[in-house]
């Protein structure tokens, strides 16, 4: 029938690459002298295009415009999506063999149908050429037949396999998910250049070995693999049983399957997530436990300065009230009139000792509570270097500890020049704090360049900062060492203080130190200061 079908339609049409295309079916008349039924069937409308006389009778028609005009919007999304398959999966003229369950006028009728891809019409809408031949099935019973036809409809994929993995056929779901190339699978003898189609379906081929060998050996397996797809790899859960071939009786592998790639995904977001929780508990421990080690320092520190504290605030007080006791009292007053001039400096240094630690902390408190008013304006910055170092002159000189500003351009910032000021009265005291008789403190400027804005720098030639201490020099009441808290007077906030400051004018300080080497403190300032004034 497919030899007369086919010469029949040269005879129609005659030969070319256009041979499957129908402009019209009134030259199809030819066809009506078979007995089997022949229609065509517009894919794209969902709808008869032509039958001949065979076809219309089947169809129970009582013409071709009859049969024509009616409604196959009721036919299921299944249907729709098989005749798509048949279509895309072979090219114009080749025929593909199925086993379909058609329903004229609503009675069941088994058929055997030959599917040939056409074009139609002037659009050259996509359409089946369908030559149908009734099947008697006879031997199957009616529980057979109802499995059968539900094999059609399930989106479980079940496929055949010979025992050496070849592929012999695939309901529905099954083509549509694995059909690629042209080849009918209703072909029993599997194509020779195609290779173990059992194994080439595994995404890794070596799990398609394995099983293939446990099925040789009588073993029915069950179990979650990656498929290989035409649209890409999935996940699917496949359980394979070994069986006979209706047809030809042969052992043969019957394979199972079922899309889980959704479930799979939602189940390795799941772990996934679960990973990223445990790191970001592990992540917030860490912070936590930081957290609480930087409170645990920070509370010492602060302890250890109320203790210093409250040594270096009654040194001066004490000295004060001693020294103004001798200056009132009667019996002392000819010997403070002898040594009038020696208390006064006492007391003095006393008081301006006691006046530098209270100072500090209302800075401090002030800058914390965002009570520090910043006034930008122009700012020439080698004149304030120079009124700077004049107010330590006296008492570098005093130390022998010479003191310099190193020559250099001048340069204009817009900034706040008193917040720079005490930026540098800070750092020129730790430099001269910390820094031997002999040694040397000194201050450069440099112009800003493409790469990097103005730079201060305040270097001395003291003991330096252990590596170790160099993170903290910033903190809060932190003065390193206890023999150098001893040693040396200080609150341990000139440097917060200074780096608070800095970042209130939008300027990076950073220090570098060796210990017995010296200390170098680079303030790196804007062009202009880029946060918004403290509130007053």
């Amino acid at each position: 029938m497919c030899c007369a079908l086919i010469t029949s339609r040269k005879s129609i049409e005659g030969g070319g690459s256009s041979n499957w295309a129908f402009s019209s079916g009134k030259k199809l008349h030819l066809l009506d002298i078979f007995e089997a039924p022949i229609w065509i069937f517009d894919i794209e409308k969902h709808g008869m295009w032509w039958a001949n006389q065979a076809a219309i009778r089947f169809w129970q028609a009582t013409s071709l415009d009859d049969l024509l005009n009616r409604d196959y919007s009721s036919d299921s999304s299944t249907v729709r999506k098989r005749l798509r398959q048949i279509f895309d999966n072979a090219p114009l003229g080749q025929p593909t063999l199925d086993s379909w369950t058609l329903y004229p006028a609503g009675n069941p009728v088994p058929a055997n149908l030959r599917y040939t891809p056409v074009q139609i019409d002037s659009d050259h809408r996509d359409a089946l050429l369908i030559e149908a031949s009734i099947s008697e099935n006879e031997g199957i019973d009616a529980t057979d037949q109802r499995i059968v036809e539900a094999t059609r409809y399930t989106s479980i994929m079940i496929s055949y396999f010979t025992i050496e993995g070849d592929l012999l056929s695939m309901n529905p779901a099954a083509t549509e998910a694995f059909s690629s190339d042209t080849h009918s699978t209703d072909n029993l003898t599997p194509a020779p250049d195609r290779g173990n189609d059992f194994e080439r379906r595994f995404a890794d081929q070596d799990d398609g070995r394995i099983l293939l060998r446990a099925i040789e050996q009588g073993r029915e397996l069950a179990g979650e693999f990656r498929i290989a797809t035409p649209n890409g790899e999935r996940w699917h859960r496949v359980d394979l049983n070994r069986g006979r071939d209706p047809v030809s009786g042969l052992p043969v592998i019957v394979v199972v399957e079922e899309d889980i790639t959704t479930t799979k995904q939602a189940v390795l977001d799941l772990e996934n997530l679960n990973r990223t929780l445990e790191e970001k508990v592990s992540e917030r421990t860490t912070a936590l436990e930081l957290a609480r080690k930087q409170a645990v320092d920070a509370n010492r520190a602060k302890s250890d300065f109320l203790a210093r504290m409250s040594h270096d605030l009654r040194t001066p007080l004490n000295a004060i009230l001693g020294f103004s006791d001798i200056l009132s009292t009667e019996t002392t007053q000819k010997l403070a009139a002898q040594r009038f001039r020696e208390y006064g400096l006492n007391i003095h240094m006393a008081a301006d000792s006691l006046l530098t630690l209270v100072n500090d902390l209302l800075d401090l408190s002030r800058i914390e509570a965002d009570q520090f008013p910043i006034h930008p304006e122009t700012v020439m910055l080698r004149p304030l270097l120079a009124d700077t170092m004049e107010i330590f002159r006296d008492s570098f000189d005093a130390r022998n500890i010479s003191l310099a500003l190193e020559p250099g351009p001048d340069v204009s910032v817009i900034s706040d020049a008193r917040a720079v000021s005490q930026i540098l009265t800070n750092l020129l005291s730790n430099g001269l704090k910390y820094t031997e008789p002999t040694g040397r403190v000194s201050l450069s400027l440099a112009a800003p360049t493409p790469v990097r804005p103005t730079l201060i720098k305040v270097m001395d030639t003291g003991r330096g900062i252990p590596p170790e201490e160099l993170s903290y020099v910033f903190d809060p009441y932190f003065r390193g060492s206890a023999d150098v808290a001893r040693e040396i007077n200080g609150t341990g906030l000139g440097l917060p203080i200074c780096k608070r400051l800095a970042e209130l004018i939008s300027a990076d300080l950073e220090i570098e130190s060796r210990v017995s080497v010296g200390t170098t403190v680079s303030l790196f300032l804007p062009a202009e200061i880029q946060t918004a004034p403290a509130k007053s």
